[in-house]
């Protein structure tokens, strides 16, 4: 059986880990949406290319579950 994503949970750690990521860094006050949305499309992009049967048609390489999940 696969794992299930609790979604609230999910976001409460992630703002969680923003808060803490803002005071560490002294980030209080700035816009970092922009950041935030390269940061995402990078990650996918990253997910995406363990999982080329998905979009590389013309690719032989096999999709890294296990190392997809661990993203």
């Amino acid at each position: 059986m696969r794992n299930r994503i609790n979604l609230s949970k999910f976001f409460l750690k992630q703002r969680a880990l923003d808060g803490a990521i803002v005071r560490e860094k002294h980030l209080t006050g700035r816009d970092l949406f922009s950041r935030k949305r390269l940061a995402l499309i990078v990650e996918l992009s990253e997910l995406a290319n363990e999982m080329p049967e998905s979009f590389k048609f013309w690719s032989n390489k096999q999709n890294n579950y296990e190392k997809a999940l661990n993203w």
